[in-house]
């Protein structure tokens, strides 16, 4: 009897907060090993710790899928993926975008478009998408 080889995944643990206060992010950071900071409450607590040159095992989620409504024209929107490379993260993420119940052409439009080489796409899923109605 022939056996395939097991595949293996590697993946990271991280913890995912909020906010912008340095000492409780580096007390998780401590006993977790590594932190994902969210929303654009983090992105000072981002530039703060790249400042301090501690950016070690700390990378950034736009987190821009939250407000699970188009981002407002702002006068000048945050170049989420340039701010991620200027700082240095290890991780470069989309601003993300979030896919509501059975929109069809929310989720083509989530995966549409160009990012940047080394950039992870974010895209938030209703739970629909994850039953067995949105799966067929």
């Amino acid at each position: 009897m022939r056996t395939q080889p097991v595949q293996q995944r590697v993946g990271t643990i991280s913890a995912y907060m909020t906010g912008r206060d340095l000492d409780p992010i580096r007390r998780v950071r401590a006993t977790v090993g590594r932190v994902t900071l969210s929303g654009p409450s983090a992105l000072k607590a981002v530039a703060m710790l790249a400042d301090a040159d501690d950016l070690r095992q700390v990378d950034l989620d736009p987190a821009c899928y939250l407000s699970r409504a188009p981002e407002p024209d702002a006068l000048f929107p945050i170049d989420w993926i340039g701010r991620q490379r200027d700082l240095g993260l290890s991780v470069v993420r989309s601003a993300g975008a979030y896919v509501p119940r059975a929109d069809e052409r929310a989720m083509r439009d989530a995966f549409a478009g160009w990012l940047p080489d080394g950039t992870v796409r974010v895209v938030s899923l209703h739970a629909w998408w994850l039953k067995p109605e949105g799966l067929a």
